[in-house]
Formats: structure tokens, C-alpha cells, sequence
């Protein structure tokens, strides 16, 4: 039996302007990776560009950074399975 796959669309912060933190796809065949670690802390100001969150596929593990500006809200745990484009955090903007 594989990792547990965990849902996190109920933690949605709900701002109009907050931007997801969403799995990419980092290749043809991938469907889901493990959020490994944290690299920021909850609530913590974040700029574009700084490395959030560190994720790991079958084949690579990488650093994931800020798409935008923001404060980071923390959805994902580390150690469980997320599906590509499942949010794993989100940045809200004030």
C-alpha cells in the first residue's frame, strides 16, 4: 500500500487575492509528490521567489518558491502525498 493521499480544498483562507501554493508538474508522468519540508514559517512574509517548500517525486526532489508576495499559510503536512495541482499552502495578500 502506498503513502496516504491527503485533500486539503476544505483549507481554502478564501481571500479574493490569495494565491495557492499548488503542486507543480515536474514531468509527463508524474501525478503526486510528498511534501518533504517546510522551508518558511507559518505566517511569515515571504517575497517572489523565495523557496517555500521542498517536495519529492519518484525521480527528483526540489525546492518550490513563491509564485507571488505574500504571508504563507501552511495547508500541507510534511510527509504526506499531494496530487499535482493540489494546493499545499496558500499566500494571502493583505
Amino acid at each position: 500500500m502506498g503513502p496516504k493521499l491527503v485533500s486539503t480544498l476544505s483549507a481554502v483562507p478564501g481571500g479574493a487575492d490569495d494565491v495557492p501554493l499548488l503542486v507543480p508538474k515536474l514531468g509527463m508522468a508524474m501525478t503526486e509528490a510528498t511534501l518533504l519540508q517546510w522551508l518558511a514559517e507559518e505566517d511569515a512574509p515571504v517575497a517572489e521567489g523565495d523557496p517555500l517548500y521542498v517536495i519529492e517525486t519518484d525521480k527528483v526532489e526540489t525546492e518550490v518558491a513563491a509564485p507571488a508576495p505574500g504571508r504563507l499559510r501552511r495547508v500541507g503536512a510534511e510527509g504526506a502525498t499531494y496530487q499535482v495541482g493540489e494546493a499545499v499552502g496558500w499566500l494571502v495578500t493583505p
